[in-house]
């Protein structure tokens, strides 16, 4: 009951009482009731206004968190430069950046000065690096991402291949029974995925004058350059790494399909059709395409060939442009097109590739570490700025689908050469 609802009641009960009638015990539990509610309501919207400002309130952090985080620095910038300035012998080190080693200790682990070791970089400049990976690369972010804390992962699944013989799941089959008749046993298969980490490591060492002369530029040029090479790597192995210490790209195993094009070094409207058939899953998914530079001319001279003008208005094409119809990319049979030289150049296989990419497993262990050392190449009057990166991909496919009827079916689809 509310506050609006029992004055109501108390003010009726006024009136029939002004009138002679003999209400006064009840009158009085309905004031009782509303001043009791009031009080609670009043209460309620007092801890409602508290927590509110509660929410707004940031709990500090503590002085230890700030410095390994590097909070004591005004940029990213001004931590390299310390970096540089502390020389070749540790004398020169600023009172931030004895204070940061003090706390953190160098990547060696070591409070002392190491003449093998260097700095940890501070988390917000090395999460920094990982948010560019992560939005310069055009595969990883559609994958299916697993963050792991062990270099190794086993991940059970379904053994599903086909769906022959009304089989399902790897083995389980569904039968219609009369009544009190003995039920049909079945059961699913299942097998293992296996993700062992392989490190991928970047090495870069700058000239102490470089870092002298122009220390904010290459802060800079380095957080840019450094993140897109680690993406464009993750890129080629995961669409076609060998699996060989590396990932298994998703183009190079046995589960993927190869679509024969009509028309040689051409790539013309019935092939994408072609490709679009053979997809499995077409209902939802991470659809998009991946293509080679020079397949963009083919693309943007598609169009619906041998359609009726009702089906398709002259001047539509399967391809729009990025911006025509305010989406980011350029689409595909609306579906979104990347554009990668690791693709074949236009008229080999797998110069245009149709892709589900959450059916693709990556496991990334402790996500992107950096470094900086300036005792590595003391003798060549360089520092050396390091990241690693371990990680795994591979399908969790093993084998292409094969349907009750119809073609086999894959996530995976690639155009051949026509040969």
């Amino acid at each position: 009951m509310d506050l609006n609802k029992l004055n109501e009641e108390i003010s009726a009960l006024e009136t029939r009482s002004v009138a002679g009638e003999d209400v006064e015990k009840e009158l009085i539990a309905k004031n009782f009731a509303f001043t009791k509610l009031a009080e609670q309501e009043k209460s309620k919207a007092e801890r409602k206004k508290l927590m509110a400002e509660l929410a707004t309130v940031e709990v500090g952090k503590t002085e230890k968190e700030k410095i390994s985080e590097g909070q004591i620095w005004k940029s990213d910038s001004h931590f390299l430069h310390d970096i540089y300035t502390a020389g070749r012998h540790c004398e020169n080190e600023s009172e931030t950046l004895k204070k940061y080693a003090k706390t953190v200790g160098s990547d060696e682990q070591a409070v002392t000065p190491d003449p093998d070791g260097g700095y940890t970089v501070p988390t917000q400049i090395s999460s920094k690096l990982v948010e560019r990976i992560l939005n310069k690369g055009v595969v990883k972010n559609r994958c299916f991402n697993i963050p792991v804390s062990v270099p190794r992962l086993s991940l059970p699944a379904v053994n599903d291949k086909t769906e022959k013989n009304e089989t399902f799941f790897g083995g389980i089959k569904v039968y219609y029974k009369a009544e009190r008749a003995a039920l049909t046993v079945s059961k699913g298969e299942f097998r293992k995925i296996d993700l062992t980490c392989h490190k991928l490591t970047a090495l870069v060492p700058v000239t102490n004058e470089l870092l002298k002369f122009s220390p904010i530029s290459i802060a800079a040029w380095l957080s840019v350059k450094v993140p897109v090479a680690i993406a464009a790597k993750e890129t080629k192995m995961f669409l076609f790494g060998s699996g060989a210490g590396e990932p298994k790209g998703a183009l190079v195993g046995v589960d993927k399909l190869g679509v024969n094009r009509g028309t040689a070094s051409t790539v013309k409207y019935a092939d994408l059709c072609n490709m679009w058939a053979r997809a499995y899953n077409k209902n939802g998914g991470n659809w998009c395409w991946y293509a080679n530079d020079t397949v963009l001319p083919q693309l943007m001279q598609l169009s619906f060939e041998g359609t009726s003008s009702s089906v398709a208005p002259s001047g539509w094409s399967p391809y729009i442009p990025a911006g025509v119809m305010g989406q980011a990319t350029d689409t595909l049979l609306g579906k979104p097109v990347f554009y990668t030289s690791y693709c074949s150049a236009l008229g080999t296989a797998k110069d245009l590739c149709l892709c589900n990419m959450e059916d693709y497993y990556v496991a990334e262990a402790g996500g992107l570490e950096s470094a900086v050392s300036i005792h590595l190449r003391f003798d060549y009057d360089e520092s050396c700025y390091r990241w690693t990166l371990e990680h795994d991909g591979q399908s969790s496919w093993d084998a292409v689908f094969t349907p009750e009827n119809g073609n086999t079916l894959s996530p995976y689809i690639y155009l051949t050469h026509g040969e």
